[in-house]
């Protein structure tokens, strides 16, 4: 959520919709400068990689070795390049994503909540209150 925060605030996107599960995040955003997807999806890697290798050095180092990277750059790789990034291009389908994302948690080997706004990693909640509840986050009005 710091990097999401930190983005928002360094006007790189805005954040409509989010969860975090326990091996995947899903956003929905807005690049503010479109030919910034990229860059500004590399720097939320880097900088959420960076944070959580720090948290397992901290309390649970023996974990750190399923993110061992082959590559001689670098010693962890915490995120699986994704090809999934897309642009969305109409507002149904905007919304449509935003759901999607808000019942993550409800599906499957996800589910952890019956209703996603019980969920806490997510903007679910916010939808369902009609209010912002993360300094990061922009209810989508369509």
């Amino acid at each position: 959520m710091d990097a999401l925060d930190h983005l928002v605030a360094h006007d790189q996107v805005i954040v409509y919709s989010f969860v975090i599960m326990k091996d995947h995040i899903h956003v929905v955003w807005e690049f503010l400068q479109p030919l910034n997807m990229k860059d500004s999806i590399n720097r939320f890697r880097r900088f959420t990689g960076k944070k959580i290798v720090a948290y397992l050095k901290e309390v649970g180092p023996e974990y750190l070795e399923n993110f061992m990277s082959e590559r001689k750059d670098r010693k962890y790789k915490v995120w699986k390049i994704n090809p999934d990034n897309f642009h969305l291009l109409h507002e149904s389908i905007v919304i449509q994503k935003i759901n999607y994302v808000h019942e993550n948690p409800t599906k499957g080997d996800y589910q952890t909540v019956e209703h996603g706004e019980l969920y806490l990693h997510s903007s679910a909640k916010a939808y369902s209150l009609g209010k912002s509840n993360f300094s990061f986050l922009t209810l989508f009005q369509g």
